[in-house]
């Protein structure tokens, strides 16, 4: 059986106008995506790529051969090495302007992430832009009639967000419906074709949501969180944050959408900071329930700075109360999050009575970047959809610059050690695990910069000799628990390079 996955959004150079004479261009311009395809399975397999433009009926395909263990990736600006390399494209190529989504199938169970940006690699980007993120690929049983945004912004602190999406399989008649924090309620309306994508924005709804006036976020008219459902074939969606207005845009984050699927009366953060070396996040819990409820979240620490009073694995816990369809942000701006103090990096989970989901959004001050911060977004993970294995398609040791951490959560109720394989874009495999035996239930691990082995918190098992091997790597990586605890992972990219690139995060895959 084939796994199915969707890419959405701004595939080359330019962001057209789309269907409907609907204007849906992220500011600047500039705009392209990457993506990068892992075979989670045990034997070579064949991986197929079909691109749909918007408006228009043209397809472009290409099929590839995936190792087992191995990623192709396919990157616009840059040409194809395939079979030699690692980069794959597209027959006929596709031309400077594409806007419209990628259906990637293959019959070997794959993964795969995404990456929007506008700063400049090889033929594509501007060359001051710095705005980059990652979005998951969305595995075809995550298409579903219904998707939920926790986030909703129209020029809120200067930011907005824009929703893609994808009719998954049949056509679809979709209605968004965007519930703001003042109690308006908005509606836009699409008849999307089959495997097509259409892109709604705040400001075409009806009525318009605001953008001006906006007040505090509790009670705001350009702050909230959307539906979107489809009366007849399935969706999939990705959101996409970003100035309101700037060229080039300073930054960009981007997450899918939660299908019914993703809800669950617990949900899992793998990282929440509060000014942890510059960086905050806003954690947005949404009740998708039929009835109000309280959401009890609880802030496990993973790490901290030097001199602030706290130990690893010490808790803080809070609560709000949520209305059906709302959301609320735990945030140190809120003071919501029990009192946990600057300086510390944590691990958080939400329960209530009513199923939930949620995304985070971090900020960190970065005076060298346009606009003066980098920020990310990513999507929580219901304890339902948590598994003993966790895939990450596109994983960093220092290569061209870039780092990536992997905070891995232990999701089950007992003490667990995690074991991960890194497969490098040469096939070679290295095996470690952490010496810790006893992460704690809801305790995250921070993989970071493996390759030095922080702290001494890693062993090697296999395929090195010594940590150091991982310096300059590229990897597709599986991370597994050593007793069948379920986990969930996320990975977060950043330059250590001082390039002023975005940080990017992304969902691990849990398998």
């Amino acid at each position: 059986m084939k796994r199915k996955l969707v890419i959405m959004g701004i595939t080359l150079v330019l962001l057209l106008t789309l269907v409907s004479n609907v204007s849906a261009a992220l500011p600047g311009g500039g705009w392209w995506v990457f993506y990068q395809v892992q075979n989670v399975g045990t034997v070579d397999g064949t991986l197929a790529m079909q691109a749909y433009r918007t408006g228009d009926a043209t397809t472009y395909s290409g099929s590839f051969t995936i190792g087992a263990g191995k990623a192709l990736a396919f990157h616009p600006g840059l040409a194809p090495t395939y079979p030699d390399g690692d980069r794959i494209g597209f027959t006929p190529e596709l031309p400077s302007g594409f806007a419209g989504a990628v259906v990637l199938s293959a019959d070997v169970p794959i993964v795969a992430v995404a990456q929007v940006g506008n700063n400049q690699s090889g033929s594509v980007g501007v060359s001051d832009g710095t705005a980059t993120a990652f979005y998951q690929g969305i595995g075809g049983e995550f298409a579903d009639t219904t998707i939920n945004f926790p986030t909703v912004k129209h020029n809120f602190s200067g930011q907005t967000t824009t929703f893609y999406v994808q009719a998954a399989g049949a056509d679809a008649n979709v209605t968004i419906t965007y519930n703001m924090n003042d109690g308006s309620v908005h509606t836009q309306n699409a008849t999307i074709s089959a495997t097509h994508m259409f892109v709604f924005d705040p400001a075409n709804a009806t009525p318009p949501v605001a953008s001006t006036n906006c007040g505090a976020a509790a009670t705001s008219p350009c702050l909230g969180a959307a539906t979107v459902h489809s009366t007849s074939g399935p969706i999939a969606g990705v959101v996409v944050e970003h100035p309101h207005t700037g060229s080039p845009a300073a930054f960009v984050l981007s997450t899918r959408g939660f299908t019914p699927r993703d809800a669950d009366t617990t949900i899992f953060a793998p990282t929440i900071k509060n000014d942890f070396n510059g960086a905050t996040t806003g954690w947005s819990v949404q009740n998708t329930g039929s009835v109000t409820t309280t959401v009890y979240v609880t802030f496990t620490v993973t790490n901290k700075q030097s001199g602030v009073p706290v130990s690893i694995g010490d808790q803080f816990f809070d609560s709000e109360v949520v209305g059906p369809g709302q959301a609320v942000v735990f945030s140190v701006y809120r003071n919501n999050l029990g009192g946990m103090p600057a300086g510390v990096y944590a691990s958080g989970v939400a329960s209530a009575d009513q199923p939930l989901v949620g995304s985070v959004n971090e900020s960190k001050a970065q005076p060298n970047t346009p606009g003066g911060y980098a920020k990310a977004v990513y999507s929580c993970f219901a304890q339902s959809l948590a598994t003993d294995e966790v895939a990450l398609p596109m994983v960093k040791e220092m290569f061209s610059g870039n780092t990536t951490g992997v905070a891995v959560v232990n999701a089950g109720n007992g003490p667990t050690r995690f074991i991960a394989t890194y497969t490098d874009a040469n096939g070679v495999a290295r095996r470690f695990q952490t010496v810790r035996d006893d992460v704690q239930p809801g305790e995250a691990v921070s993989f970071f910069q493996v390759f030095q082995n922080p702290g001494g918190q890693f062993e090697i098992l296999s395929g090195m000799s010594a940590f150091s091997e991982l310096q300059g790597t590229k990897n597709s990586v599986v991370i597994t628990s050593s007793n069948g605890q379920p986990i969930v992972a996320l990975a977060q990219e950043s330059d250590r390079d001082q390039k002023r690139m975005d940080i990017k995060n992304y969902e691990g895959f849990n398998q």
